[in-house]
């Protein structure tokens, strides 16, 4: 009897060893593509330890944990700006491509994005994080 309980819990030990290495293993496999998703721009396929978005004038977005990286996408023909988050300049691009204006956190949020000498609507960002 004894000798049947000794060879069950072995059997437990290496079926959840097996389990975990095939968790490590998934953990170590290369990261998507940063294009993966056609049209997702800067921040598709980035598995991180944070959320990305992507803003632009009118497309506001939450993120689920801290910190949050966000990148702005200027509307075309509207040349180089500057972007201002709760009116503190965040950064400078043109329309070619989204670029990064930082990383936020919850206590920041929510964040209001405007791009200046531009008639649009805001972007807004809230982080709803529960760490």
């Amino acid at each position: 009897m004894r000798d049947a309980s000794r060879s069950a819990s072995k059997r437990l030990r290496f079926a959840t060893l097996g389990v975990a290495s095939l968790g490590l293993a998934a953990c170590a496999l290369p990261p998507t593509s940063p294009t993966a998703a056609p049209g997702a721009g800067a921040t598709a396929g980035w598995p991180n330890n944070f959320d990305r978005v992507l803003l632009a004038p009118g497309r506001s977005a939450v993120c689920y944990t801290d910190p949050c990286a966000v990148h702005f996408q200027l509307p075309p023909g509207s040349g180089t700006r500057t972007v201002r988050v709760n009116n503190q300049i965040a950064g400078t691009g043109d329309e070619s491509e989204a670029f990064f204006v930082g990383s936020f956190y919850r206590f920041q949020a929510p964040a209001t994005f405007t791009v200046d000498g531009l008639d649009v609507r805001p972007a807004v960002l809230w982080i709803n994080s529960r760490f």
